[in-house]
């Protein structure tokens, strides 16, 4: 008998131990309107915030286990994705439970943009408070979405001249069903089946057919409005705009300099489209005169002497319009005239004394003497004018002379300068004492260099730093020694923007505890 006893209790024992609890839901009671039970779909339709209600039922075995846990409603996105609780967990007490059973409701909301169109599903789940999980079956979900409209194209370019038809077309992107109308607002400047139209008019058809009513004017933006079943639903628009100007030339053609007479000039083998005029024009009406405009070319006629622009500019009949520009010299070249930099804008190194000097001629001047007889460099600033920056052996002091002969097609001028020029020796210039050191002395580099960007100030020898409390400072200046920017260094290093400056040379003068370190920077 005792032993039978023993096996009872130990029977008992076990069954108590594995026991499981098991959740079930009822019913659903979906947006107070509709009960859904034996785990059918819940559809939420286009609403979108969905109240959920579920009855549901927990029961245990005879051989009771402890009834205490929290009940949760659990929401899955998909059959992958990791379930999310729902409304706020509900505590459950043994003392709630009636013998074996234990029946309620829970409630929570799922907006309809936490679930997909098909593919989402709840369920119950109950965890104990030893920590066992046990769940119901899921309701799968439904949704149904909400209307949405797409008004096809969504920009358009209108080229000048073109007054072809234009299809706009309105796409139902979730075919939703119902009694869909169009609300169109096309502004003005359009024709609607051949006939000018502007404001707004309704169809019932998806397709409209515009063409613009003139084909220099740009017609308005077109808007679509859609109304489904009573709904209004939000606009879309198609932007209308006008494409560039067509550009087929590229170049006017002819001589560049004028000696007397007249010269005709082309555009050479392209020409403008049909449609596009020319108009001829030049910078400076008392060098020469214009004749004989036309959409393929122009007379010039000298009159006077100096440079002058010539420019055609082309426009189409919607007003747009681009320019092309030859530069022309009447007659023989003019004077020479030269001016010396600045002594705060020469430069030495340790073999060099660079001395700019600014000259009003370009690339045609010839020096036929110099003494002593130096190498140059030659840099355009634009506006006519140029920098020569001539290097001296950097002991050399005594006069510069220069005999230069500019020339062109029509003629040449001198220029003797009759030792107007005294350079000093680089020792001689005070401003410039301690750029007298050698490149291995330099605290700083600068690179790259030329640039037609930026340029960077950085230490020439990581190991060489000055000291803490050193007082450093820096400007940028132009060849006649106007300061151009103040340059910022701050942990031994910079960044010089030189992209807005013309192109030429520029002197960076640091400053170091009052002796100053000279580069020269070129502007491309």
């Amino acid at each position: 008998m005792k032993k039978i006893l023993f096996l009872m209790l130990l029977y008992l024992t076990f069954t108590n131990i594995n026991a499981q609890i098991t959740t079930s839901i009822t019913s659903v009671y979906l947006n107070n309107q509709t009960t859904v039970s034996n785990c059918n779909t819940l559809d939420f339709g286009t609403v979108q915030n969905n109240n959920l209600v579920l009855n549901f039922k927990l029961s245990r075995p005879q051989i009771l286990p402890s009834g205490t846990g929290t009940l949760r409603i659990m929401l899955k996105l998909n059959s992958t994705s990791n379930p999310q609780v729902i409304g706020s967990p509900q505590s459950i007490q043994d003392t709630f439970w009636s013998g074996d059973s234990y029946e309620s409701t829970i409630s929570g909301n799922i907006s309809a943009s936490q679930v997909q169109q098909t593919g989402s599903s709840i369920y119950l789940e109950f965890e104990t408070s030893g920590g066992n999980k046990t769940s119901s079956c899921s309701y799968p979900i439904t949704k149904t979405p909400t209307p949405e409209f797409n008004l096809q194209p969504t920009s358009l370019n209108v080229s000048c001249g073109s007054t072809s038809s234009y299809v706009f077309t309105v796409v139902n992107v979730n075919n939703s069903s119902g009694t869909v109308s169009y609300s169109w607002n096309v502004g003005s400047g359009w024709k609607y089946n051949g006939v000018p139209v502007s404001g707004t008019f309704t169809t019932t058809t998806n397709v409209i057919q515009l063409s613009p009513a003139s084909g220099t004017v740009l017609p308005s933006n077109v808007t679509m409005t859609p109304t489904l079943n009573g709904t209004t639903y939000p606009t879309k628009t198609t932007t209308i705009s006008r494409p560039n100007i067509s550009q087929t030339i590229t170049a006017i053609s002819g001589a560049s300099t004028l000696c007397s007479g007249s010269t005709n000039y082309n555009f050479g083998t392209e020409n403008v489209l049909t449609g596009q005029t020319v108009t001829w024009s030049l910078s400076n009406s008392t060098v020469a005169t214009l004749s004989n405009a036309s959409n393929t070319g122009v007379t010039l006629s000298l009159i006077g002497y100096g440079g002058v622009a010539l420019t055609a500019t082309i426009t189409n009949g919607c007003g747009q319009s681009y320019s092309k520009t030859k530069n022309l010299f009447a007659g023989a070249p003019s004077a020479i005239a030269v001016a010396r930099g600045t002594a705060q804008s020469e430069y030495c190194d340790i073999k060099y004394h660079y001395v700019p000097f600014i000259i009003n001629q370009g690339t045609s001047l010839n020096f036929t003497y110099l003494y002593p007889n130096v190498s140059y460099s030659l840099i355009s600033n634009g506006n006519g004018e140029y920098t020569y920056t001539f290097a001296f052996p950097k002991a050399y002091s005594g006069y510069f002379n220069m005999y230069a002969v500019v020339t062109n097609s029509c003629g040449s001028s001198n220029y003797e300068s009759e030792g107007d020029f005294y350079i000093q020796s680089c020792s001689e210039i005070q401003s410039m004492a301690s750029s007298n050191k050698s490149n291995l002395d330099t605290i700083f580099k600068i690179y790259p260099n030329p640039s037609n960007d930026v340029v960077y100030l950085d230490l020439v020898d990581a190991n060489n730093v000055p000291e803490k409390n050193t007082e450093i400072s820096a400007s940028l200046y132009d060849m006649l020694g106007f300061e151009k920017e103040k340059v910022k260094i701050k942990d031994n290093k910079a960044v010089i923007d030189v992209s807005a400056l013309p192109s030429g040379l520029y002197v960076l003068r640091i400053t170091i505890n009052g002796e100053t370190e000279t580069h020269l920077i070129s502007r491309k």
